[in-house]
């Protein structure tokens, strides 16, 4: 409800779709030759390109079979993502799935605080406590870039393959067909912002994803996002978002 409701606000009006669940454990629900036949009718009736936000993993996985066999590319035709970052379904399609994964942990410690204040004699809260999820987990599934530029599309690409490898500005250029002015002024453009901004934006998003998910060391971290120390990951991090990366692993875990 709250993602229709955003879409609307931007002035989106998304196409909602109710699924019979596959279900040959308990024998019921719709064949999966049928239920793909299903997902690809659909599909192919939808304008290109479009992105589909499916409501879990699971269904992200049957439609993008449904994409295979029906020779819809992925992400380049239909982007997919999913929720959960179930690490077997997204893992199987030969396009990863993007998903969006949930804090768990931080479900199970608000319910346990909820318990134990009802057990304690508390009322039961009127409304439901929502819990942020960690993030999206991006993925070839929807590793794309909506705009029409194809130089500035394939810098992003590039920058997102290679952020690891210290890369900076020059080595983004010499991988385009354009001078560097050019690529620089089209870029700001298309995106708002420079490249050397994207490719300190794509390093902190990843290494936020490390510091929560992860018990890397600092160094490692650091080497990870192609930064040549922990000290320089503190400044850059730091800059970035206003806290330390220390500070940011402990916040992301409660």
């Amino acid at each position: 409800m709250g993602f229709r409701q955003r879409l609307k606000a931007e002035g989106v009006r998304p196409e909602v779709r109710e699924i019979e669940r596959y279900e040959p454990e308990l024998d019921r629900g719709p064949s999966f030759d049928r239920l793909e036949e299903a997902h690809l009718s659909w599909l192919r009736s939808l304008p290109k390109p479009v992105a589909v936000f499916a409501c879990d993993d699971a269904t992200a996985l049957e439609l993008a079979t449904a994409c295979r066999f029906g020779r819809l590319d992925v992400p380049e035709e239909v982007a997919l993502l999913g929720i959960g970052n179930d690490e077997v379904f997204c893992g199987l399609p030969r396009r990863p799935l993007s998903s969006i994964e949930l804090h768990a942990e931080m479900v199970g410690y608000r319910s346990a605080e909820l318990l134990q204040h009802m057990m304690s004699g508390g009322e039961c809260p009127d409304r439901p406590i929502l819990v942020p999820p960690r993030g999206v987990i991006a993925r070839a599934s929807s590793d794309i870039t909506a705009i029409e530029d194809a130089e500035v599309a394939g810098a992003c690409m590039f920058i997102r393959e290679r952020f690891s490898s210290s890369i900076d500005v020059a080595d983004v250029v010499r991988a385009s067909l354009l001078s560097r002015r050019t690529l620089e002024r089209r870029f700001e453009k298309a995106m708002g912002r420079t490249l050397a901004r994207e490719i300190g934006r794509v390093r902190i998003e990843h290494a936020k994803r490390l510091l929560s998910d992860t018990e890397m060391s600092m160094p490692q971290v650091a080497e990870r996002i192609g930064l040549a120390n922990a000290e320089r990951l503190s400044v850059t991090f730091r800059r970035a978002t206003g806290m330390t990366p220390s500070a940011y692993r402990r916040q992301s875990r409660f």
